[in-house]
């Protein structure tokens, strides 16, 4: 095995617990697309800023807004990337 110098483990959880972002219930809602981009967005801006910045993004605006997915009937990660 070739020592690459990254770790072989590593967590987001224990080194920067304050960047991970709360869990949401999306209910009957099938926007699962406006809920990971929207929390994988917001955790980037705190890791990034080394948590200087620590927000969270709106989910209704992405499932209203978005017109290149369709609501609550879903969507595509990629579109949402895209779009944010």
């Amino acid at each position: 095995m070739v020592d690459n110098g990254l770790p072989k483990f590593w967590s987001w959880r224990e080194q920067m617990p304050e960047c991970i972002g709360e869990v949401e219930n999306q209910g009957d809602c099938g926007a699962c697309w406006a809920f990971t981009s929207t929390g994988l967005l917001a955790d980037r801006f705190c890791i990034k800023t080394n948590g200087a910045i620590k927000t969270r993004l709106s989910i209704q605006e992405m499932v209203d807004c978005n017109f290149e997915n369709f609501g609550c009937i879903g969507g595509y990660l990629t579109n949402t990337i895209d779009y944010l």
